[in-house]
This record gives structure tokens, C-alpha cells and sequence, in this order.
């Protein structure tokens, strides 16, 4: 579903809105916000998209928006399995962190919601388009001091975690299907010497931006220019660190604030 709007809500509750938002996502319907018009709310638009596990895209002119439907056609066009969902089965020796858990960082940026009975872990993905590739980071915790992993852990190697994606194949209409199940393994290592792995740092810094410009737009909100400039440019700092080359115009948010913000080259 494709939600067109400025995202100012003229008659009624906000709020509202995300609940209807995540209705839709019960029901296993994907919702992609457009936003157009210099007053447009990102935060409320983010938001829609990220319970319908969807993507946010902002229309700067008329003339971009048949340009912009297109592009969303496409990606619509390349799906290769619905309601994708990512489960997790935690060991008893760890627990997911208590804020902001688990992120989608590719394609898009997403804060993922998740839902916790016991041990597991489930937080919904939605379509999965051919070709494209998720990536997802999870933030939780391992008491050193147990021994309480799950079957197949040895004492130099801890089995902290299953993962595995069930979902449903348009070709297979009813069923849910599932992945095999992937072991997260620790390795416990006495002279540990961190060993920076670029493709991990690169995910780690672009859910940092990310957040940085949520904080941002939360600050602009408030009246707090100073403090959503400052946050900004850490952004676009961050971003520098990620990709060692020009930085992009951090607007590609393309929220009015950041178009007068140019960050440097790195």
C-alpha cells in the first residue's frame, strides 16, 4: 500500500495513525509513505513505514513523483516472498537489550519491533524482494558467569543464540514456511584483541546516523536549533567514518532543516 500525504495531521490524533499503521502490519499489509510539501512530518512518515515495514520517500517536486512511484513499482514488482518474519531463540545465559533491540540497516534503515515470549524473539520483516539483500543487528547481552547455553556449545565456544526467517511464498499461497535454523556461536578467547571488521563497522555506523538525525528531528521539533545542528553534523561525521570518501548532502532525508546544513568532505 502506498500512503501519499505531507504527514500534518489537520484532524485528529497522530497516534491514531501509527495504530492503524500497525493494524495493517497484523494483517500482513506493507505500507510505503511518500511525503511531499516543505511542511511534510518525517517523524510521523518514518514511523507509518516502520510498522508497516515499508520505506519512506520524500517527494521534493511534482515533476520527481512519477519518478519516484516508479521506483516503488519496481521494488513492489521484485518481491519474492511475503511476511517475512526473523525469529530468535535466545539461550538462557542471554537477554536482548531493553531499548532499541534490533535494526534493519540495509536496504533501508529500519527499528524493528519485536515481540518476546520466554526465550524467543520474533520481529517482522516484511516482503523480501529477489536479489536485494537484509541486514539486520541485534543487541543483546551474555552473562559470562553461566555456563547455561544452548545444546551444541563446547567450553572454548558458546552457542548464544538460533536464528532463522519463516515467511510465505506467494507460489504457496497459505503456508508458512521457514529457513533452517543458524547457530550463533561466541567464541571465549582469554588475550582478546579487537579485530575491526569493515562491512560489520559500516552497518554499525549507518544505524548510528540514522539515529542521530532521529534525535536531530526530535530536537528541531522542540525548538532546539542549536542542538539539532550539533546533532547533525555528528551525523555526517558518522557518515564520513562509514564510507571514507565525499559525504553525501545529509539530506537525503531531505528534511527543509537539513537543506541548509552542507556537511564537509571527509
Amino acid at each position: 500500500m502506498f500512503l501519499l500525504t505531507d504527514g500534518e495531521n489537520e484532524h485528529g490524533s497522530n497516534d491514531r495513525c501509527l495504530k492503524f499503521a500497525q493494524l495493517a502490519a497484523e494483517y500482513n499489509v506493507t505500507l510505503h509513505t511518500l511525503g511531499f510539501g516543505d511542511a511534510w512530518n518525517q517523524d510521523v512518515l518514518e514511523k507509518i513505514a516502520d510498522a508497516g515495514s515499508g520505506t519512506m520517500t520524500y517527494i521534493q517536486d511534482p515533476g520527481q513523483a512519477a519518478e519516484e512511484f516508479q521506483w516503488l513499482l519496481r521494488r513492489v514488482q521484485s518481491v519474492g516472498l511475503t511476511d517475512a518474519h526473523l525469529e530468535l531463540q535466545m539461550a538462557p545465559n542471554t537477554r536482548l537489550a531493553e531499548f532499541k533491540p534490533m535494526a534493519q540497516v540495509a536496504p533501508d534503515t529500519i527499528e524493528l519491533v519485536t515481540q518476546t515470549e520466554g526465550n524467543r524473539v520474533r520481529a517482522r520483516l516484511g516482503d523480501l524482494m529477489v536479489g536485494v539483500e537484509r541486514a539486520v543487528l541485534v543487541n543483546f547481552y551474555i552473562d559470562a558467569t553461566s555456563n547455561r547455553a544452548l545444546p551444541g556449545s563446547t567450553p572454548d565456544r558458546q552457542v548464544v543464540a538460533t536464528v532463522q526467517a519463516t515467511y510465505t511464498d506467494p507460489q504457496r499461497p497459505g503456508a508458512t514456511l521457514a529457513s533452517e535454523g543458524l547457530a550463533i556461536e561466541v567464541q571465549a578467547i582469554a588475550d582478546h584483541r579487537p579485530k575491526m571488521d569493515e562491512e560489520v563497522q559500516g552497518r554499525v555506523l549507518a544505524l548510528a546516523k540514522y539515529r542521530q538525525t532521529q534525535l536531530a528531528e526530535t530536537k528541531l521539533q522542540q525548538g532546539d536549533t542549536a542542538g539539532a545542528a550539533t546533532l547533525l553534523q555528528t551525523a555526517a561525521k558518522t557518515a564520513c567514518n562509514g564510507r571514507h570518501q565525499r559525504c553525501h548532502r545529509l539530506a537525503e532525508q531531505r528534511h527543509p532543516f537539513a537543506n541548509r546544513y552542507r556537511p564537509q568532505r571527509c
